[in-house]
C-alpha cells in the first residue's frame, strides 16, 4: 500500500460506527465494549476487532 493510499483511508469514531448501516447487523453492546471513545477506526479495523472478539474462545 502506498503512502497516498494510506492517507486516503477514512477513519470513523465509535459513535459513527454505531450509527452506520454497515454495522447495524452487529450487536451494539459488542461495539460499545470493543471500540474506544477517543479513537478512530477504518471499516476494516473495526470489523477485525469486532470479529476477533466474537470468535474468541471462552
Amino acid at each position: 500500500m502506498s503512502k497516498k493510499e494510506i492517507e486516503t483511508i477514512s477513519k470513523y469514531t465509535k459513535e459513527q460506527i454505531l450509527n452506520s448501516k454497515k454495522f447495524s447487523s452487529y450487536n451494539k453492546d459488542v461495539i460499545m465494549a470493543i471500540l474506544k471513545d477517543d479513537c478512530t477506526y477504518s471499516i476494516e479495523e473495526a470489523e477485525n476487532l469486532i470479529n476477533a472478539f466474537l470468535e474468541r474462545v471462552v
